[in-house]
């Protein structure tokens, strides 16, 4: 990168303001589409200090990846729970209650 300016973390900053506003969810929805799942893919692991020695080997832990990719994701359902506290009962939903007899 000779001769090329270096803006700067302000400036970087005040370019990024301008610009970022400007780029919708669908564009970057529609980007990633785009992307292949296992090109460019990082893989970062980070195992506690004993569990070194049950690591994959790169060949396993990239078909692994691989594998993930393929696999269907459903959206998160959220369900009512029925609990009992002190004797009644409740229906709990996220960030509700609601008593029931």
């Amino acid at each position: 990168m000779r001769g090329s300016p270096i803006p700067g973390a302000e400036n970087r900053y005040k370019f990024l303001k301008q610009v970022l506003p400007g780029i919708t969810l669908n564009e970057i929805n529609e980007s990633a589409k785009k992307m292949p799942a296992t090109t460019n893919a990082l893989r970062w692991l980070w195992p506690p200090q004993n569990g070194k020695d049950k690591l994959p080997s790169d060949d396993e832990l990239e078909k692994q990846i691989i594998a993930a990719s393929k696999q269907q994701v459903k959206p998160y359902e959220e369900k009512a729970v029925r609990i009992e506290l002190n004797g009644r009962f409740y229906v709990c939903r996220k960030n509700s209650f609601r008593n029931k007899k």
